[in-house]
């Protein structure tokens, strides 16, 4: 296994020079600006020590390139792992906002050019719970409300493009939720509709003695806009007590791309229709949550059953079924260790089975001080936690996330690795005209391509030597400040990517 990870960081490094220091690639930023606590909603939390749910302030902490100027970026939502539960009492050395492996990521990503919001959500559920009706109950609760928070805080962005004077500078039409382990689960469960409620009742979501676990009108909608009060005889609270409270109502919590770090959600019956893009990653020894199907335990002393849950595998074969992944079909991306994933993964574009020191070390991409309260549970899983290893396989999901991000978020940017994915009958759809050429170059597209998109041209090493935006399907180039040489064009449009090789 050591030779896996302490051989990433060279591969990363590899990228990174075949693609040219190009924003949202590889980092073209120095330093990152922080700024922290920034409150994106209130909602109930069930946490109170008085008894009774009270409104919990939402917070985040932003993540920017240091003296960047680009408007429209996109934007990633990082969902830091945790159990639902308050660290330390969780027992992880993990699970906050500010865990190494997020602020890692945050800071990576922001320096790459995105806008990055490391962001807090509800906590609360009973593992300790008599029975596994109360023990589901209580979890499903909690995944729900992960959910609403992490819609919620799509809107608050979405809000301050459109009402706030756009602070962030980010684009509504270019957003990526990245979770770990809970909240990799609640990222994933995003994308889902929900569109009628019959779909809260499938079996593993019913009490018998109870009935439905979720009900809209006292947990408020999926995407937490509507107002949840308790009805008389609701366990565990008083009735009339509110559930949910509406945040940033009127505006879309649609996103464009989901990365999920070891997540599992409670069904994929619920994935249909249109989604995002999705990239997941995880131990397939998981002893947690589960690679395919199994139940969540709690425990030791006594390992103890709460619910069967849905892994990284069948949410991206659901993706796969559902054509939410087909952006990347025919794509190849150089130093993204594609090839270790497709030796494993059984030919489900986006899952990334990764492997642990050990069986049991379902996160090897964490590390922590060992003066953490509890660096001693951490370790029986984590046995060689280090911030190298950790790093290591950071960089392996960045580079393996980077270029699909590209072509999801549709952010313009290019890699010499991409396969053309173009229709048989417009393979010859470029023309250029004279070639070679001392002066002006006439770049022209068959009339049943559509134009709009970026024409570069690359020097014989991949060096980006000119780039421009072009909506029309004829360009002019003036090539008489060009060196001489031979020169690789690339037109990217909707279409595909029309390649051809330009003389001067």
């Amino acid at each position: 296994m050591k030779k896996l990870y302490y051989s990433i960081l060279p591969a990363f490094l590899f990228l990174a020079t075949q693609t040219n220091a190009q924003r949202y690639l590889t980092e073209v930023f120095d330093s990152v600006q922080v700024t922290q606590n920034v409150e994106y909603g209130k909602n109930t939390s069930i946490l109170s020590v008085i008894g009774f749910p009270l409104l919990q302030p939402l917070l985040l902490d932003i993540y920017e390139p240091a003296g960047d100027l680009e408007s429209g970026r996109p934007l990633v939502i990082l969902i830091h792992d945790g159990s639902f539960l308050p660290f330390p009492h969780n027992g992880l050395p993990t699970g906050t906002r500010t865990d190494s492996a997020i602020v890692y990521l945050a800071t990576r990503l922001a320096k790459m050019g995105y806008v990055v919001a490391s962001i807090d959500y509800r906590l609360g559920w009973n593992p300790l719970g008599p029975s596994q009706d109360e023990r589901a109950f209580t979890l499903v609760n909690a995944i729900y409300r992960g959910i609403q928070d992490a819609r919620t805080c799509i809107r608050f962005f979405k809000k301050t493009v459109s009402e706030d004077g756009d602070p962030y500078r980010i684009s509504p039409e270019k957003i990526m939720l990245w979770g770990e382990g809970v909240g990799g689960g609640i990222i994933t469960q995003c994308a889902v509709s929900l569109d009628s409620s019959d779909e809260l009742l499938i079996p593993k979501l019913i009490i018998p003695s109870f009935g439905p676990m979720i009900v809209e009108s006292v947990n408020g909608n999926i995407d937490g806009t509507s107002v949840g009060i308790v009805p008389p005889g609701y366990p565990g609270f008083v009735a009339g007590d509110t559930l949910c409270h509406p945040n940033h109502a009127g505006f879309s919590s649609d996103f464009q791309m989901a990365v999920s770090m070891r997540g599992a959600v409670i069904d994929t019956s619920w994935f249909d229709g249109d989604g995002p893009a999705m990239i997941g990653f995880h131990v397939p020894s998981d002893p947690i949550l589960p690679y395919q199907d199994w139940w969540l335990v709690v425990g030791p002393p006594i390992l103890t059953p709460v619910i069967e849950l849905d892994g990284s595998y069948l949410t991206i074969l659901k993706a796969q079924q559902l054509g939410w992944n087909s952006l990347f079909a025919g794509q190849q991306f150089e130093g993204d260790f594609s090839d270790i994933a497709n030796e494993r993964n059984d030919g489900l574009d986006g899952l990334f089975p990764l492997l642990g020191s050990t069986p049991a070390d379902g996160t090897p991409w964490q590390w922590w001080d060992e003066a953490n309260s509890n660096n001693t549970q951490g370790l029986q899983s984590n046995p060689d936690m280090s911030a190298e290893k950790g790093k290591s396989y950071c960089d392996t999901m960045l580079a393996y996330v980077a270029p699909r991000a590209c072509v999801a978020l549709d952010l313009g940017c290019f890699t010499t690795a991409y396969k053309e994915k173009i229709p048989q009958e417009l393979a010859d759809g470029l023309k250029i005209s004279p070639n070679p050429a001392s002066g002006e170059v006439q770049i022209a597209l068959s009339d049943n391509i559509i134009p709009d998109g970026l024409l570069r041209i690359l020097t014989p090493n991949g060096s980006v030597f000119f780039e421009k935006k072009v909506k029309t399907a004829q360009a002019r180039i003036n090539l008489s400040g060009f060196p001489s040489g031979t020169y690789l064009l690339v037109w990217e449009t909707k279409d595909g990517v029309f390649t051809g090789k330009l003389m001067r």
